[in-house]
């Protein structure tokens, strides 16, 4: 599935950005979720660091942004920016992610540090 940016993003050469998507993902307890980099963004030099959704989390996707190129690369609001690939599990985990990203909000998370 392509998961698309929310808000427009201007990277600089060598920026990172977190941005946000349109989509609400809530994944059931036997579903995993891979986000991976566009072929067609790649190839500007834009990475979105692959990210893991762990069985059952559940909110707005904080994407991580990087310009590896000597351009500035300009991603228009609502644009595919990523890859959503789903892996359905054997059966259902019997510890469903409930931790410290769960129900993000529709705005970029920055790191929350463990214990926080």
């Amino acid at each position: 599935y392509d998961i698309r940016i929310k808000d427009e993003v201007v990277l600089d050469p060598g920026a990172f950005v977190l941005g946000t998507t349109v989509e609400f993902i809530s994944l059931p307890a036997d579903l995993l979720a891979h986000l991976a980099d566009k072929s067609s963004w790649a190839r500007r030099g834009l990475a979105v660091q692959n990210t893991i959704f762990e069985p059952g989390w559940r909110g707005y996707p904080t994407l991580e942004i990087s310009n590896h190129s000597r351009a500035v690369i300009v991603i228009p609001d609502g644009a595919p920016i990523g890859q959503m690939i789903f892996h359905l599990l054997d059966a259902p985990t019997e510890l469903p992610y409930v931790v410290k990203y769960q129900d993000q909000p529709q705005r970029p998370v920055a790191a929350i540090e463990e214990g926080a």
